[in-house]
């Protein structure tokens, strides 16, 4: 099993395997009814790089089945990957450079996607 994790920073797509590790040391509460520990000998790898993949800044994941789907920031586009990393399908939503923001996936067949800069949220639909 893994966790996904967007690094918008350093445009890459990491994961970690969520079966590795132990709980190490307890920390110190933050929020009240919460407890927080460190934990120990965790396994990290680098998914894709963006670099390489295609994409600048990630402002979004979301799987449907075994794709993930990403949304970048810079170039406005939004990118299925498969199980291995490979490319499968891109769609180029228009918006300017900053304005993708979040998205949600509903179906294989319904994307929702937000516009920073018009203020607006976008469906896209499959078309029987």
């Amino acid at each position: 099993r893994w966790l996904y994790v967007a690094a918008p920073a350093n445009a890459r797509i990491l994961r970690l395997d969520m079966d590795a590790g132990s709980a190490g040391e307890r920390l110190r509460v933050q929020e009240p009814g919460t407890t927080y520990k460190t934990w120990n000998d965790t396994i990290w790898e680098v998914f894709l790089e963006g670099s390489s993949a295609g994409f600048a800044k990630v402002s979004g994941l979301e799987f449907v089945g075994d794709i993930l789907v990403v949304s970048d920031n810079t170039s406005g586009e939004i990118i299925a990957f498969d199980q291995e990393g490979d490319e499968v399908d891109r769609y180029a939503t228009g918006l300017a450079e900053g304005a993708l923001m979040g998205m949600a996936i509903r179906s294989e067949t319904e994307l929702w996607f937000t516009d920073a800069e018009e203020d607006k949220v976008y469906r896209l639909a499959a078309v029987e």
